[in-house]
């Protein structure tokens, strides 16, 4: 039981470390509403399934066999970045459509849901954190497989990250109406925002390791 408490505390406050979903969430919740935040989130979420699936299968090999792909994957994460930042440091500063007035069509839907998904697909710190984070609550005497025991892990990890990305939506959208009503910080934030996520993209294409 200890374990469980321990890995739950662990991932919450992993979960809890400012990067560029927390950045990508306030953006869209602040701009487009909750609904929108929520699909941002849900692709995040479903973002972090190839690579789950990737190390239960015993594949994390590729870490330390294939450094070339993680590099390439590295460029190709750092630039959706940098251009997830253009596209919100460019990005009129009007205010937030009400979801309950203007439903989103089908192709937004599928847009705010990919859009999270490759800012978590595209990204190798993810499979490097899977590789590096599962195998630590792992039982190799256990009657399950280790690889089984990676996988659900893995899906418990996602969904506690969704839990706390839905969480920081929901605080977005209760205090997001009363900064937006002032546009002086409603672009503060907004470039504030697309400098930061930038910034993370810069620092990705950038690294060593």
């Amino acid at each position: 039981m200890i374990e469980v408490v321990i890995f739950i505390l662990v991932t919450v406050s992993i979960a809890l470390e400012p990067g560029p979903n927390f950045i990508k969430l306030a953006y869209v919740t602040g701009a487009r509403g909750t609904m929108a935040g929520i699909r941002t989130a849900l692709g995040i979420a479903l973002g972090a399934a190839a690579p789950i699936a990737l190390v239960s299968a015993g594949l994390s090999w590729l870490i330390s066999t294939a450094p070339e792909l993680l590099t390439w994957l590295r460029y190709a994460g750092g630039a959706y970045l940098l251009w997830q930042a253009f596209s919100m440091w460019r990005a009129s500063g009007e205010m937030r459509v009400s979801d309950n007035t203007e439903l989103p069509s089908v192709t937004r839907s599928l847009a705010e849901i990919a859009a999270g998904f490759w800012l978590v697909a595209l990204n190798p710190r993810t499979i490097t954190f899977y590789a590096a984070f599962l195998p630590l609550f792992t039982n190799a005497s256990a009657e399950t497989p280790v690889a089984n025991q990676m996988l659900l892990l893995g899906l418990a990890v996602a969904t506690i990250f969704l839990v706390v990305d839905l969480t920081f939506v929901a605080a977005i959208d209760r205090f997001g109406d009363r900064i937006g009503k002032i546009p002086a910080i409603r672009r503060f934030f907004r470039y504030a925002g697309a400098t930061a996520l930038g910034l993370f993209g810069l620092k990705l294409m950038t690294e060593t390791r």
